[in-house]
């Protein structure tokens, strides 16, 4: 779609400037618009080449449908973490703790002001302890990819990184034009050892591995984010006998071998979780973070645990 776009105004500019020309035959001032309309022909052809030979992909994020309680859970961890962090600083650095103690206050308010299911102390109090000990693997998972995704937004502010982390679309994949990529093809090699493998996936943005880190509040965000990540995944769907990938296949002994590779998935899963704490402790170039969560993470939390995309 995007190639076909640009092809198009490339047409039309051409069109333009042809009627410009033929225009100017016929008024005697062929010289100097001829000129300038040449120069701009050529520009345009150079760049019509060069689109031709490579076409831009554009990947899109993977954005599953939202659950209350997965929410709420994502809220109710997100400010854990802030109020820990503002403990972690205070007395040492009262700025960067008054400023996690801020974060901790807004995120509950979204929790607590912006649910119809809370009026009061004594429902929040209910619905949080009715979160934590629901035992459904989905939203335990879709509450894991949400803090992955937080991950990814307070890595992306603390290297004052100019574009947003959480969506694919700007990891911009540059392939050549006889090739083709799939949501499908990238679901399936991102499983593979092999997709670790980010080279091609590096545009000309701007990366942290050039800048320095701005916000070391953000930063210590991300960090105890993947820790809580990881211990979301150990405690709440790693201990779970079997995910909802098995019970949705009836969970008979004929589905074994989809066992077996759902199993392989959420090995592989176990270790992404890992790399994720040890990408932001490394400090990798954001392109690097956003690989190793949309194209390892993301993917395998939807193909273990039956998370539904929403369509765009």
């Amino acid at each position: 779609m995007l190639q076909y776009r640009r092809k198009h105004k490339v047409q039309k500019l051409l069109t333009i400037l042809l009627t410009i020309v033929i225009a100017a035959m016929f008024t005697n001032q062929i010289t100097i618009v001829v000129r300038i309309s040449l120069g701009l022909l050529l520009v345009i052809i150079l760049l019509s080449s060069s689109i031709n030979s490579y076409s831009i992909h554009t990947v899109y994020a993977h954005n599953f449908i939202p659950n209350d309680s997965a929410t709420f859970l994502t809220r109710v961890y997100r400010s854990e973490v802030e109020l820990s962090l503002a403990k972690d600083n205070f007395p040492s650095n009262v700025t960067l703790a008054q400023d996690h103690v801020d974060n901790a206050a807004e995120v509950m308010n979204k929790a607590f002001y912006t649910d119809e299911d809370i009026i009061d102390d004594t429902d929040f109090i209910a619905k949080y302890k009715k979160a934590l000990s629901d035992n459904n693997s989905t939203i335990h998972a879709l509450v894991l990819a949400n803090i992955v995704d937080q991950v990814l937004r307070e890595y992306g502010d603390a290297f004052d990184i100019d574009y947003d982390l959480t969506n694919m679309s700007n990891m911009m994949i540059m392939t050549p034009a006889n090739t083709t990529t799939s949501m499908s093809d990238m679901n399936s090699s991102s499983l593979s050892s092999t997709s670790m493998n980010t080279s091609s996936m590096h545009s000309n943005m701007s990366e942290n591995s050039s800048s320095k880190l701005v916000n070391i509040g953000d930063y210590q965000s991300a960090q105890k984010l993947s820790e809580v990540a990881y211990l979301i995944f150990k405690n709440k769907l790693l201990q779970q006998q079997q995910p909802s990938f098995y019970l949705n296949n009836g969970g008979s002994e004929n589905n074994n071998g989809n066992n077996s590779n759902n199993n392989n998935i959420i090995s592989k899963l176990e270790k992404r979780m890992v790399d994720l704490k040890n990408s932001v402790n490394d400090r990798v170039s954001a392109q690097e973070l956003m690989a190793l969560v949309h194209t390892q993470i993301h993917p395998s939390l939807q193909l273990a645990y039956n998370l539904r995309l929403i369509r765009q």
